[in-house]
């Protein structure tokens, strides 16, 4: 009994010390992410969501504004995960690049990523939610004319 206890009280210490490296891990990637440029690359899309907002003739001012509105929201947002986005890559292939080959380093900063092109996601979907509900119901073709570009929150380009 004795025995078992010890064993448990070394695994319990084990756990601990492998969730402090972890974060300290965590802690040197966001702040090799926090020293890394800003690189801009996107806008292209959001433009285009917007003119089509403003030309279109089934919408009326105040949907238009609404929308606008949405798109300012829906842009801030993917912009900042964009740039963290691409600050992680960039420690990302510096971490690859250099000796010793670090595999926790690795799999952190791939949670990471991963996790950001979910919040991406999400962020376009609500934003999609939030339009569906400013627009109300237009047949389809309509839809995705009005408002199909605002849909597209990652501009060309995003992936590589």
């Amino acid at each position: 009994m004795k025995n078992s206890y010890m064993h448990l009280t070394a695994l319990v210490g084990i756990i601990g010390l492998m969730a402090c490296a972890n974060q300290q891990v965590d802690n040197e990637i966001q702040q090799k992410a926090a020293a890394q440029p800003t690189r801009t690359m996107h806008g292209e899309v959001a433009n285009m969501g917007l003119e089509s907002i403003d030309s279109s003739p089934s919408l009326t001012t105040e949907q238009k504004q609404k929308l606008h509105e949405l798109q300012e929201r829906m842009m801030k947002e993917t912009f900042r995960i964009q740039d963290e986005t691409s600050k992680l890559k960039g420690v990302l292939f510096e971490t690859i690049a250099t000796s010793p080959y670090d595999p926790k380093q690795i799999s952190s900063l791939k949670k990471r990523l991963t996790a950001l092109n979910d919040q991406k996601m999400s962020n376009m979907f609500s934003a999609l939610s939030e339009a569906e509900k400013i627009v109300g119901y237009i047949p389809a073709t309509e839809k995705r004319r009005v408002y199909g570009e605002l849909l597209q929150s990652s501009p060309r380009g995003d992936i590589y």
